[in-house]
């Protein structure tokens, strides 16, 4: 059974999150800047809109790295992008 929620009567909950001036292109909080901004500001269509073009992109992205066998991860404050395709190793801070 589904349920309806009226957006309109909730409150947001501020988060703790690196700052967006440190975080890489792929990010999680750059990559939905558009879309988070739209809600925000209660524009609900146009946010569903941003997010129904960047899930598809991840989903294509996630494909492409599992045939490229490549995979990034967070460890102890540093990224990292492992790529067994060509045996590359790269991280940022």
């Amino acid at each position: 059974m589904g349920y309806i929620v009226d957006m309109s009567t909730m409150e947001s909950i501020p988060k703790a999150v690196r700052p967006l001036e440190r975080e890489l292109g792929k990010e999680s909080q750059r990559l939905w800047e558009s879309a988070m901004d739209n809600l925000v500001k209660r524009e609900f269509g146009e946010a569903t809109r941003e997010k129904f073009g960047i899930e598809p992109r991840q989903r294509d992205e996630v494909a492409d790295r599992k045939r490229r066998i490549e995979c990034f991860f967070f460890c102890q404050g540093v990224f990292i992008h492992l790529s067994l395709a060509d045996e590359r190793l790269m991280y940022t801070e």
